[in-house]
């Protein structure tokens, strides 16, 4: 049985910074999922955005390089080795703020 294919104005558009929804679906999880792993530190934090801060976005470069980070690829043809020390980092400190241990994510690419 061979999968039906898209045409590409079927395909998704990502754009850089991702509502909570979009990022959800962007990582492939419901948004339950994707809340209890972000609280845990596996997908880093929310930008808050907007006059008063009440947005939330995610960048997808961010949870790209997470999950590059999380699979123990080489980052660095994402972002430059610096940048993904920065990105493991910040969600590690994420993690500990909210009392949780990120999984894999301790691992930094030399």
């Amino acid at each position: 049985m061979t999968g039906r294919r898209l045409e590409p104005s079927a395909l998704p558009y990502w754009p850089r910074h991702l509502v909570r929804e979009m990022a959800a679906a962007y990582v492939g999880v419901c948004l339950t999922l994707f809340d209890e792993e972000v609280a845990k530190g596996l997908w880093p934090p929310a930008d808050f955005r907007g006059k008063r801060g009440g947005v939330r976005t995610w960048d997808r470069i961010l949870l790209d390089a997470a999950s590059d980070l999380r699979a123990g690829l080489n980052v660095t043809e994402t972002v430059n080795a610096a940048s993904a020390r920065a990105i493991g980092n910040r969600i590690r400190d994420h993690a500990k703020a909210k009392g949780n241990r990120p999984q894999d994510v301790s691992k930094n690419p030399s």
